[in-house]
């Protein structure tokens, strides 16, 4: 086991490997050829340089503003965000070069926000209840039974970091609301 990792991270090292947190860029393994991403040329014998060119580039997409705008907007706002909120939202992640404080902003500063407020219109989502519930029982002292925590969201199937898809957990009221979820909800 140990022995066999520590030749591993020797032969990476070789390689001339870089690790960035948990991201690892073995050049045994990258493709060195010449690529095309979103309309953009790479030209070819480029590396790591490469890969960060290709994140900045999906990462300051439009597609990927609207995207990650939409689903903050189905996270706080409601299971129909307007359009008039999803772009001003947009707009504010592009212009701020990606900033989510900023595209919150955008959204928190909508008449829609406001009317969510007083309409509490949000159905909340299995974790979001066990952890306000948690919260509200232990007031102001540690959270004592974690496992339990842990094993409710299971059983409730929003369970941290388990989602077998990339799309992650839903946040409509319709993907949480059954009355076999509801009867979970009260025995917690």
């Amino acid at each position: 086991g140990v022995l066999r990792a520590n030749r591993n991270h020797r032969a990476l090292d070789r390689a001339g490997a870089v690790r960035k947190v948990l991201f690892l860029f073995d050049p045994r393994r990258h493709d060195f050829e010449a690529k095309r991403l979103l309309g953009r040329n790479f030209p070819p014998g480029h590396g790591l340089d490469e890969i960060d060119k290709a994140l900045h580039l999906l990462a300051s997409h439009p597609a990927t503003a609207r995207h990650i705008s939409r689903k903050l907007a189905l996270r706080f706002l409601s299971d129909t965000p307007s359009e008039a909120v999803v772009k001003s939202m947009t707009d504010a992640f592009l212009q701020s070069g990606g900033g989510i404080s900023a595209t919150l902003d955008a959204m928190l500063q909508s008449p829609q926000f406001a009317a969510s407020i007083e309409e509490q219109a949000k159905f909340k989502e299995p974790l979001d209840q066990l952890l306000s519930t948690a919260r509200a029982a232990c007031q102001s002292q540690p959270v004592g039974n974690a496992e339990l925590l842990v094993a409710s969201a299971m059983d409730a199937g929003q369970a941290p970091f388990m989602r077998t898809t990339p799309d992650g957990y839903g946040a409509r009221e319709a993907d949480w609301l059954s009355p076999a979820a509801m009867a979970k909800r009260v025995r917690f």
